[in-house]
């Protein structure tokens, strides 16, 4: 049962010389601090706050701040105290009470110390104007917590700003591309400041230019062929990143084309297959076992346009050919070919993008590492 505040532990908190009786005094009186109490009860609560609020031991300080940080109930004036308080006083309640104002940590961002706005930064809910303060700060540190914090209400020129700072420091863009969401023109950004392994997360879990998405995936899958001694790519890894790109709803009919008309079976196989939802040694089995029917049928069920099916058929038989010549596909090789054959056939139903992408794989692309310009 509730112990009942009078005004003798009042006087016996103000003159208990042992630290820790106080502290423990402090403990019994936050724990029953609520709006049950009788407005007695708060009075003589919130006398007991404040001189603890004048102790001269951090602890006993510190030891409010952690009692009183989820509190929403208690006096505006109490929660500023304790936020303005130092480093181990402060941190508990800047971290989590939501007595403080936006205002209330805007100006203490801007007068207290690093360590006041790390805790600030990692709040459960940073706003965007709180946010800004921040990173007008200018500090890595508190950059780098605050765009790894997904409660942080960044907009898009925040992130950007971040950005001007801070491109080529790992510490601060490997968090910005684990956000659960980025707008369209931060990750373009980003793919061309971070390391392989984060232009694929960004690939699979952020929305970019089609023609981006592609370069990168196709570029990815170069290098995971020429990293392999018989110069053929790993189906599992495949299987892996086509599954990653589906559950983030960035498998698309384009890209698998795309990959099909650069000479990458495996990645086409394979998505076709989780495009369609068949397995993927049956997907195997109709694109070159089954005849014009299993492949019509295959493509169709994986809700390609007739003139995608087209452009497959074309790519396809184009592999065909090529292995029937020299008895492999060289990967090279059969870009090219590939790319004439389409040009040829279908330019006229190429759209610009389509029709810049089969330039490229003719000779026209860029060396590896340099961006091409997006339009």
């Amino acid at each position: 049962m509730r112990k009942r505040l009078t005004a003798a532990e009042v006087r016996r908190l103000a003159t208990e010389p042992s630290i820790d009786r106080r502290t423990e005094a402090a403990a019994l009186v936050t724990s029953t601090y609520d709006r049950s109490l009788t407005a007695a009860e708060q009075r003589l609560a919130e006398e007991i706050f404040r001189a603890l609020l004048e102790d001269a031991e951090v602890r006993v300080r510190a030891g409010l701040s952690e009692a009183l940080k989820a509190n929403p109930d208690i006096p505006h004036d109490i929660a500023m105290a304790l936020a303005c308080d130092v480093e181990a006083v402060a941190t508990p309640v800047l971290s989590f009470s939501p007595a403080l104002l936006d205002e209330d940590l805007i100006a203490i961002v801007k007068t207290r110390s690093q360590a006041h706005r790390l805790a600030v930064a990692g709040r459960a809910r940073v706003p965007s104007q709180v946010c800004q303060a921040l990173i007008e700060t200018g500090e890595r540190e508190v950059v780098t917590r605050l765009v790894g914090n997904e409660g942080a209400d960044l907009q898009e020129e925040q992130l950007a700003a971040v950005l001007d700072g801070f491109a080529d420091d790992p510490n601060v863009t490997s968090p910005m591309v684990r956000r659960r969401a980025l707008p369209m023109a931060i990750a373009e950004r980003l793919v061309t400041v971070v390391s392989e392994h984060l232009r694929e997360h960004l690939v699979t879990h952020h929305r970019l230019p089609e023609d981006l998405t592609a370069q990168l995936v196709l570029e990815s899958r170069e290098r995971a062929v020429v990293g392999l001694l018989d110069g053929q790519p790993e189906r599992g890894d495949v299987l892996e990143l086509v599954d990653r790109l589906a559950k983030n709803g960035r498998l698309t009919i384009s890209l698998s084309l795309r990959a099909l008309c650069a000479g990458d079976l495996v990645f086409f196989e394979a998505a076709l297959a989780r495009l369609a939802g068949v397995p993927v040694v049956s997907a195997f089995r109709l694109l070159h076992d089954g005849g014009p029917v299993g492949l019509k049928a295959l493509i169709s069920q994986a809700g390609f346009s007739e003139n995608g099916y087209r452009l497959a058929r074309a790519a396809l038989e184009v592999a065909g050919e090529l292995r029937g010549v020299v008895g492999h596909i060289d990967r090279a090789r059969l870009a090219e070919r590939t790319a004439a054959v389409i040009l040829t056939k279908f330019g006229d139903a190429l759209s610009d993008a389509e029709s810049r992408f089969m330039l490229g794989l003719l000779g026209a692309r860029p060396p590896q590492g340099l961006r091409p310009t997006l339009h």
